[in-house]
C-alpha cells in the first residue's frame, strides 16, 4: 500500500514546520513524534494517517532540508532509531549531522542519538491547545527515566533507584 497523497500539502507542511520551530537548540524529535501531534488529515482514514504519518512529515521535512530553509530547523528532526534519515550521500545529511554535533547532541559509535537523553518532550500544553494540536508521544524506550533536567529532584523522596550503566 502506497502512502496516501494529500490534496494539497501546504497546510499539512505549514503545521509540520511550525512544530518543528518549537524543538529547542540541543534536542531533537522524530518523523513519528511530530506526525502523532498533528490530527489525520482531510481526506486521510486515522489508520492509514498512523501508519504513513511519519513519511508524510518526512516529505515536509524533504520540502526545506533540500534548499536548506533557515527559518526552520530541520536538522533537529531525525528518524524513530535516533539516526539521521538521509543517505550518506546526500550532502544535507552531512549538514545536518554537523549543525546537531555543533549544539551538543551527541552520536554514539552507530551514528545514533540517546533519544532518552537528546529527546524533545514537545511544546508546551498550552501551545499545543492553542495551535489545534495533540500532545505528542514521547521519545526514548518505554519506561525509562526523563533526562536529569526534566526530573523532580525531592530530597525527601526515599524510593530506590537502579543507576545506569549505560
Amino acid at each position: 500500500m502506497a502512502p496516501p497523497t494529500l490534496e494539497d500539502p501546504l497546510p499539512f507542511y505549514r503545521t509540520v514546520w511550525l512544530i518543528v520551530r518549537q524543538i529547542p537548540h540541543g534536542q531533537v524529535s522524530t518523523y513519528g513524534q511530530i506526525a502523532s501531534m498533528i490530527p489525520p488529515p482531510d481526506g486521510i482514514a486515522p489508520d492509514e494517517y498512523a501508519a504513513y504519518g511519519a513519511q508524510i512529515v518526512g516529505y515536509a521535512m524533504n520540502a526545506v532540508s533540500s534548499r536548506d530553509d533557515p527559518e526552520v530547523p530541520w536538522h533537529r528532526v531525525i528518524n524513530s532509531k535516533g539516526g539521521i534519515a538521509m543517505s550518506d550521500t546526500n550532502p544535507s545529511a552531512a549538514i545536518q549531522r554537523g549543525r546537531l554535533r555543533a549544539e551538543g547532541v551527541i552520536f554514539n559509535a552507530k551514528e545514533l542519538i540517546d533519544l532518552s537523553q537528546f529527546g524533545w518532550a514537545g511544546p508546551d500544553p498550552a501551545w499545543i491547545a492553542a495551535h489545534d494540536l495533540l500532545t505528542p508521544r514521547p521519545l526514548g524506550k518505554a519506561g525509562q527515566k526523563p533526562p536529569a533536567a526534566a526530573q523532580d529532584d525531592d530530597p525527601d523522596d526515599e524510593s530506590p533507584t537502579q543507576l545506569s550503566l549505560f
